[in-house]
């Protein structure tokens, strides 16, 4: 396909005159951030001076950045800060000093995007194989993860607004705290696997299980879904259920 503005041109650049090379997920995960304009400046200006020298990391002036991206003094300062807080961008202090005696900070771009402060984002596309690449890692309080393709605003707001209605027989601070048992081993509930736990439980409780106790039993045992209660009389547990050793020897 012809570009029409090729022959309005007074440039021709290359990709030998100079590129930046940058993986696949780490750019699909800084489209998909929720990143101001300014945010997304800083960071391509620190790619510039990082990836494009073939660097992990630099000493950069606030100077600097701001020649390179058009951001006051001040707007830069609180968007790197902001930049941090998020841990996209990382610094540390560097030897090198200003003419006016004062230190650098060299900076560097976190590329561990599971670990980001990013909300609004799921899964990043993986690069080679097409299929969604889990991420896991780093998750904090179940909101960390990034996608190639951004949320839209009704479904970021349906995500936090909707929630889920309990039955009667389910005590509500309860499944809270199963709630947040799930995000502290890294395993945090969409509302889609809320209805199919509650759905498990009910079953469960047909069957003479209490679900309360169900749930603490879960809780207790450190599992990720729901097992019908030990029987009494056979002492059977869940299916690839392990007893610790204290149980055994006892």
């Amino acid at each position: 396909m012809k570009n029409p503005w090729k022959r309005y041109s007074k440039i021709n650049p290359q990709r030998n005159d100079g590129n930046r090379q940058i993986c696949n997920d780490v750019y699909h995960a800084i489209l998909a951030g929720n990143f101001t304009g300014a945010e997304y400046k800083i960071i391509l200006a620190i790619i510039d001076k990082t990836w494009g020298f073939k660097k992990k990391a630099d000493a950069i002036s606030i100077k600097q950045l701001c020649a390179m991206t058009n951001l006051t003094k001040r707007t830069t300062q609180r968007t790197i800060i902001s930049l941090k807080t998020k841990r996209v961008v990382y610094m540390s202090p560097s030897t090198i000093r200003m003419s006016t005696g004062s230190p650098l900070n060299n900076f560097s771009l976190n590329k561990h995007y599971d670990t980001w402060k990013v909300e609004g984002c799921q899964m990043v596309q993986g690069c080679q194989t097409g299929h969604p690449l889990k991420t896991n890692k780093g998750d904090i309080d179940g909101k960390i993860r990034v996608s190639s393709t951004p949320p839209t605003k009704e479904t970021l707001k349906e995500t936090i607004t909707k929630e889920i209605e309990l039955p009667d027989w389910l005590p509500s601070d309860l499944w809270n705290e199963f709630r947040k048992y799930r995000i502290k081993i890294r395993k945090p509930l969409t509302l889609h696997a809320e209805k199919l736990n509650i759905d498990k439980l009910e079953k469960l409780k047909l069957t003479g299980n209490d679900p309360v106790k169900v749930i603490e039993e879960t809780i207790m045992r450190g599992w990720q879904g729901f097992f019908p209660l030990k029987n009494k009389e056979t002492q059977e547990e869940p299916n690839g259920y392990q007893p610790p050793l204290e149980e055994i020897l006892a």
